[in-house]
């Protein structure tokens, strides 16, 4: 789910930087290089803090991530109804923050779970959602043709709220899994 979505919010709102917000490519890239730094400088903070919790909550990291989604979700439901540059800036600079900190408890997720041999795998998949995502870009654009780019993205939160409650339920199954891989070891 999550994966599906990423393309599509990021689609939708750089469309929207343009078309409502009148952006030009520069001013748009100005953001951009925002989000890279913001996303560079979270990214090491977000993993020693991701690697603490694994050895004293696991759970948390997979509350951590659902809360992070349903962030996404308010993120993309504010710049829905309050479509300006000033929201624009700050959603995406907050985006990149937010994946900042997911990526990192993912992956350590990842590592902990699934054995060597399986992880490749494990992220391999993703790869299929995220085709589809982009696969499905065009069609939500096509379905919501001639409707202001903001209702599209407020369609889009319903999702993204299904993919952190999603998050959400997997709290027990990674505590478990860990403490299974921890005894295993």
């Amino acid at each position: 789910m999550y994966s599906i979505i990423t393309g599509l919010v990021g689609m939708v709102a750089s469309l929207m930087a343009k078309q409502d917000l009148f952006l030009d490519p520069f001013q748009r890239s100005l953001v951009l290089e925002g989000q890279m730094i913001l996303g560079l400088l979270v990214v090491p903070f977000a993993g020693v803090l991701a690697d603490r919790f694994m050895k004293r909550r696991p759970a948390l990291l997979a509350a951590i991530q659902g809360v992070c989604t349903l962030g996404i979700g308010c993120l993309v439901l504010a710049l829905g109804l309050f479509p300006s540059v000033p929201v624009y800036i700050a959603v995406n600079l907050l985006f990149s923050m937010i994946a900042g900190v997911q990526v990192p408890a993912f992956i350590i997720l990842i590592t902990q779970v699934l054995p060597a041999r399986h992880r490749g795998v494990g992220l391999q998949l993703t790869a299929p959602f995220q085709l589809a995502g982009g696969v499905l870009s065009p069609a939500l654009l096509a379905l919501t043709d001639g409707m202001p780019l903001r209702y599209t993205l407020i369609s889009l939160v319903p999702v993204v709220v299904v993919a952190g409650l999603i998050q959400f339920t997997a709290m027990r199954s990674v505590a478990g899994d860990i403490r299974a891989s921890r005894e295993m070891a």
